[in-house]
């Protein structure tokens, strides 16, 4: 099991206004290459926090019914599984997160992978190479 950022939906779902710089074309078409293996069943583990930065960011790109059936699409598949996320383990990441150099969220994720015994990452995060024991995974 691979642990999924947030970006990684975001990159694959987002259609940006005009012309695509050929980079972002590139990364686009591998978190749709990624997300088409969890579509066809790759497990994966991503959180509430994650799940809620790709709402934030989606809700100025789908309309409210598209978001709805996004949303159902993650939720309601057997092979992502969504951690809760408790003030404990916020307090834990809030510790941490200066100690890697890496942001609040992407604490989160990394404590979630250490407990639940994951070193691969699907991100676009380059901030996840600070933590020697993770393997981020851009294809």
């Amino acid at each position: 099991m691979r642990f999924i950022d947030a970006n990684v939906f975001i990159y694959a779902v987002v259609k940006p206004k005009g012309e695509i710089p050929r980079d972002i074309a590139d990364i686009k078409n591998r978190a749709k290459a990624i997300m088409k293996r969890i579509d066809e069943g790759e497990p994966v583990l991503t959180s509430v926090v994650h799940l809620s930065e790709v709402a934030n960011v989606l809700e100025g790109h789908l309309t409210p019914e598209d978001l709805n059936k996004y949303f159902n699409s993650i939720l309601y598949k057997e092979n992502i599984t969504v951690c809760a996320v408790d003030h404990g383990l916020y307090r834990i990441a809030n510790e941490s997160f200066l100690v890697y150099g890496i942001g609040l969220n992407d604490a989160v994720a990394s404590i979630l992978m250490k407990q639940e015994g994951i070193s691969d990452i699907y991100s676009f995060n380059i901030h996840f190479a600070k933590i020697v024991w993770i393997k981020r995974l851009t294809q």
